[in-house]
């Protein structure tokens, strides 16, 4: 059966023209922080439970560029300490706060602007884009009266533990 939307698409052809530029396959950005929205989450149960996050990154110029963080929040090997560290500063970066004993919410922090911080990281000898850290937009923090640290303080260290 097709429908009036199936219509409105046919199949692409060589006429039409249409090439993969230089960047659309693997976009990676430089390492720095940038603005950026959780767009979508997913939880997967097995033995462990992880969320994933998807969000979308600009630098500025660029069109939207998709990264990717996750969180392992329970595993049989115990370790969700960090974790769980790490979404609670992901919430606050939005401007939410966990509470402990409370449910986590992810509605709570989608479409929710922040900033991350990009690192990178080589797999299977691709450069792949690492969220190192969150942390709220700068408007957003200085309004509600938190410190707000000058773009040299926010050195890419290796002894950031986060």
């Amino acid at each position: 059966m097709t429908t009036k939307d199936d219509e409105e698409f046919r199949e692409v052809d060589e006429r039409d023209g249409l090439t993969v530029e230089e960047g659309d396959i693997n976009q990676v950005l430089p390492p720095g922080i940038y603005e950026a929205t959780a767009t979508q989450a997913w939880v997967k149960r097995t033995q462990s439970v992880t969320l994933r996050l998807r969000f979308e990154v600009h630098d500025g110029e660029e069109p939207w560029i998709s990264a990717f963080d996750h969180f392992v929040l329970k595993n049989s090997q115990g370790g969700e300490r960090f974790p769980r560290q790490r979404l609670g500063q992901l919430y606050q970066a939005c401007g939410e706060a966990l509470l402990a004993g409370e449910r986590i919410q992810f509605k709570l922090i989608l479409n929710k602007r922040l900033r991350v911080r990009i690192e990178h990281q080589e797999f299977q000898g691709q450069t792949r884009m690492r969220i190192k850290n969150y942390l709220p937009l700068l408007a957003d923090a200085a309004e509600n009266g938190a410190y707000v640290p000058a773009p040299d303080e926010l050195s890419m260290s290796k002894d950031t533990p986060f």
